[in-house]
């Protein structure tokens, strides 16, 4: 089975948003799950190209030489924007933390869609924060990040 055909669509049951409304003691019920059709065309949410500024190692943190990876799940909803952000993986450090966080959202996005039609949806996003060795070091090693959506 395809990620895509495990993506799961949310939707609010009107029925029981209006019985919490008229009885406030009640919880409310869980959201209803619904799956796109096997056929659905399914496009993920992504960075737009040439939205997103370089990604630079935070001054602070490469002094202290801190290292680290950073995931998250970001959400991005019909017309783009950012929804949510969940954390799933701090780097360890505030400073490459905000740095992540601060890069996500300095990017637009465009919607992911199932059949043509915008949705919310999930975009993961790591970032390997990963300091180069010295320019005289004979093997230069790669700091590796994903960028949002690709």
């Amino acid at each position: 089975m395809s990620c895509k055909s495990l993506f799961l669509v949310l939707s609010a049951s009107l029925a029981s948003s209006s019985a919490t409304a008229q009885n406030p003691a009640q919880s409310p019920a869980p959201p209803v799950i619904t799956r796109p059709a096997n056929d659905s065309k399914i496009v993920q949410p992504r960075a737009i190209s040439g939205t997103c500024p370089a990604l630079a190692y935070p001054q602070e943190a490469r002094r202290l030489e801190l290292e680290g990876q950073f995931r998250a799940r970001v959400e991005i909803g019909p017309d783009g924007s950012i929804v949510e952000i969940t954390i799933y993986k701090s780097s360890g450090h505030k400073a490459l933390d905000e740095a992540s966080l601060s890069y996500v959202q300095s990017c637009k996005y465009s919607p992911g869609t199932v059949d043509g039609e915008p949705r919310r949806m999930g975009l993961p996003v790591t970032y390997n924060w990963k300091l180069e060795p010295p320019a005289s070091a004979t093997a230069p090693a790669s700091a590796a990040r994903e960028r949002p959506g690709g």
